[in-house]
């Protein structure tokens, strides 16, 4: 089956993410393009996913599809309507 969908899935702890993933049945590939901030596993049904450190910004002032580390506050934390 035809890959229909990319996950890419946002974690706390990447390592930690990881290992609960290969233990789970997924798979690493040996190519990784940037381990440090995100992963590249396969689902037991072939399927290839990501978990990261990274998360889409949602701030309007910077370009669309910019990342920012998740270790940065949200930006709707702190702030009143």
């Amino acid at each position: 089956m035809p890959k229909q969908i990319h996950l890419e899935l946002a974690v706390q702890d990447l390592e930690t993410a990881e290992a609960e993933a290969l233990a789970l049945g997924a798979t690493r590939p040996d190519q990784q393009p940037n381990p440090e901030h995100w992963r590249v596993l396969i689902d037991p049904a072939g399927h290839p996913f990501c978990i990261t450190t990274l998360i889409p910004t949602t701030d309007p002032g910077r370009r669309p599809r910019t990342w920012r580390r998740l270790a940065q506050p949200a930006p709707w934390k702190g702030r009143r309507s």
